[in-house]
């Protein structure tokens, strides 16, 4: 039975692990700069998907001064980066349209030097 309450706090604790405060610093300036964040970030943790962790990384970002209102969403079929998921700054961008548009264009530059399939 201990050994089972214990793994269960490991798994419960594994999905909040990039929640460190240099991830959140960062997540904080790049939203302040950009008005989102991407699972392509090279800050983002490796195998997290950021928009499922959308609320906690608010509340934690709120600690440290962040005032915007966080909003999941995706690209679903970009050339070079396939679906891409990303938290945004509702407060940042007057539409959907408008964040997608944004986001898909940084992900155009990131990848910019790789040849579409």
């Amino acid at each position: 039975m201990k050994a089972n309450l214990q793994h269960k706090t490991t798994v419960g604790q594994s999905s909040e692990r990039f929640l460190s405060l240099g991830f959140l610093r960062k997540a904080k300036k790049e939203l302040e700069k950009r008005g989102f964040i991407s699972d392509e970030h090279g800050f983002a943790p490796y195998g997290e998907t950021l928009s499922e962790h959308c609320k906690k990384i608010e509340r934690e970002l709120r600690k440290i001064g962040f005032a915007g209102h966080l909003v999941p969403g995706f690209i679903a079929n970009h050339p070079a980066a396939g679906y891409a998921y990303y938290l945004y700054d509702a407060n940042h961008f007057r539409d959907k349209k408008t964040v997608q548009a944004a986001v898909s264009q940084w992900l155009d530059r990131k990848y910019q030097d790789e040849k579409y399939a």
